[in-house]
Order: C-alpha cells, then sequence, then structure tokens
C-alpha cells in the first residue's frame, strides 16, 4: 500500500513538472500585451502611405503673374520630390489626361475623378488671390481636404518678386506636417514584414532618402487616424489639425542601405501589428511637433524567444530532474 501511495506520489510530480514546462516553453512562442485603451474601431480611418503626388496648375486672378506662377510651379514639383520619399505626376501626363488646368478647389467627386486618371494618392491645388497664395492637399483615399494653408504677400513689394520664396515656404510646411516619414515594405525574396535575423525581429522600412540617417537612432511604428465625418459633412476643415496617432511599436536602425533602413524591433503591442504599408517616423528627424493627439497604446519589450532545442532540452531536464528527486524519495 505505501509502495502504490509513492508510486502514485511520483507520477503525479512528474506530471506537474511537464505541464508546468510545456506551458511555460509554448509560452515563449509569442508575445503578448495588455490591450489597448482605445479600439481601432472606435477611430477614423487609417492614413494610408501619400507615395504618389499631382500638382495642378495654380490658379491666378492677376494675369501678369502667369510667366512667374509656372517658373513656381514647376519649382513646387520639383522641392515635393527632393528628398525621394514622393513621386509627382509629370507635366506630360497632366497634358495627355486633359488636366493640365489650374483649379483653386476640388469637390469630393473631382478628387476623386482626378486621382483614379492620374494614379495618385495626393492632389495638390493653388491659387493667387487678393495679394494671397493658397495652397490646398486632398487625398485620394477619402476625397477630402487634408491640408491647407494661406500666406499673403508683404505690402510695398511686387507679388511676383515674392510668389516663389512664399510657395517654397508653404511646401516645406506642408511636408513638415506629414505625420510620418516611410513605411513599412516587404522584401520579395523573404516574403513576409517581420523576420528573423538571429535571435532579432527586423523589419524594412523604405524613408526615400537615408542621407541624414544615423544607426541606432530611436525609430516609431504608428497608425495614423484621420477624423470621422462629422454631421455636416464640411469638406473645407482640413484634416491634418485633427489627426489620431496611436504607436504599436518602438525599435532602433539596425542597418542602413540606399533609402531604406532595417529596424530592430524592440518594443510592440503585437508582432501581427507590424504589416506591409505600417507608416513609420524617427523622432529625430521630426523638424516640428504634430498637433495630432497621441493615443495611450500597451507596447512592451519582446520576451525572449528560446529555440526549439532549448525548450525541448529545458522539458527532458525537468522530467529527469522529478524522477531523481522520486527515486531519492523511494
Amino acid at each position: 500500500m505505501e509502495i502504490k501511495f509513492t508510486v502514485t506520489l511520483i507520477c503525479f510530480f512528474i506530471f506537474i513538472q511537464i505541464a508546468t514546462l510545456s506551458s511555460r516553453a509554448l509560452c515563449d512562442d509569442t508575445v503578448t500585451a495588455p490591450t489597448q485603451t482605445t479600439t481601432s474601431s472606435s477611430l477614423g480611418e487609417e492614413l494610408k502611405p501619400l507615395r504618389r503626388w499631382a500638382v495642378l496648375p495654380f490658379f491666378l486672378s492677376d494675369s501678369h503673374l502667369k510667366r512667374t506662377i509656372e517658373e513656381t510651379w514647376s519649382k513646387c514639383r520639383q522641392q515635393i520630390t527632393a528628398h525621394k520619399q514622393y513621386l509627382v505626376a509629370s507635366k506630360q501626363l497632366l497634358i495627355e489626361q486633359d488636366y493640365f488646368q489650374p483649379r483653386k478647389k476640388l469637390s469630393p467627386e473631382e478628387v476623386e475623378t482626378l486621382a483614379s486618371r492620374l494614379n495618385v494618392d495626393v492632389l495638390v491645388t493653388g491659387y493667387v488671390q487678393d495679394r494671397e497664395l493658397t495652397v490646398n492637399v486632398y487625398l485620394a483615399q477619402n476625397k477630402k481636404l487634408f491640408w491647407s494653408k494661406t500666406i499673403g504677400f508683404q505690402s510695398g513689394l511686387r507679388a511676383d518678386d515674392q510668389l516663389e520664396v512664399t510657395t517654397e515656404k508653404i511646401i516645406r510646411d506642408l511636408l513638415n506636417d506629414i505625420p510620418y516619414q516611410g513605411f513599412v515594405i516587404i522584401d520579395p525574396l523573404i516574403g513576409k514584414s517581420v523576420f528573423d535575423e538571429g535571435d532579432k525581429k527586423i523589419t524594412i522600412v523604405d524613408l526615400g532618402n537615408t542621407d541624414n540617417i544615423n544607426g541606432d537612432e530611436d525609430v516609431q511604428f504608428v497608425k495614423v487616424y484621420l477624423p470621422k465625418d462629422n454631421l455636416t459633412g464640411a469638406n473645407d476643415s482640413p484634416q491634418q489639425e485633427q489627426l489620431k496617432l496611436a504607436v504599436v511599436a518602438e525599435g532602433k536602425v539596425s542597418k542602413i542601405r540606399r533609402g531604406v533602413i532595417n529596424v530592430e524591433i524592440e518594443k510592440t503591442v503585437s508582432l501581427d501589428q507590424i504589416n506591409e504599408r505600417l507608416l513609420v517616423r524617427l523622432p529625430k528627424h521630426m523638424v516640428q511637433k504634430l498637433s495630432s493627439e497621441i493615443l495611450p497604446t500597451a507596447i512592451k519589450p519582446l520576451a525572449p524567444e528560446a529555440s526549439s532545442g532549448h525548450k525541448f532540452g529545458a522539458i527532458i531536464g525537468g522530467i529527469l530532474s522529478a524522477v531523481g528527486i522520486a527515486l531519492i524519495a523511494l
């Protein structure tokens, strides 16, 4: 009777050891985090990468500015493409599609038509009126006004002498107000957005221009939410002023190549959040503070992953320890 009880006790002890160690080994395979305090379902549509642009000819009410406005329009396009983050539709394409026409503002229907025909993500219009230059930016994904700015010319100076420098300032402010600097891409040879390099989790980010990027810089992976439609449905309020932003992962630059960087992921809500075209920003290179509301997220450091051999060894080691203790008990 005493032997039977001892054997039963041994079996029970071994079972507990196996169950505990197996549970720990399995848990190492996942990265978990507390539930986010704000769910995406309660927010607006996610902003997509603004990769392809079209700048329509600027409208002017003063005919003597015609030559200056054409030169300014051309330099405006060059300024947008200078950092290699964006592609701008050519003048020839606008002419071929019969869209080389000045426009002040665009309706949602016009945004949809133009964006579809030109295959762009962003449409830019500009106009000079009452000694003021206004630039409007529209998104193809929701057909709404995303950004707008007006700057007046200095009194006592000719408008054509100020047009170029004023346009340059507005476009610089526009580019600085975009709430990200790159996005996640997938290497076709790898076939997934997150991959292993030894014991590290790596993803690739397209920045367009990496001239000023240094190794070991902080990187944030973000979701940017556009404001939900209001009851009035007004299209005149720039959405950029009402953005909400959630940081879903953080990491550091581990490798720099031409136009792209490799990022080692250090913290995340979940690796499942890091998908192709997820927006990325480098806080060190944010020229001005964003007006976006920062949403709370529950990111946490990645748990170190044990190899399958280590997991199996841990389980077997636990079993042998249990057997050894049981034999000593006998």
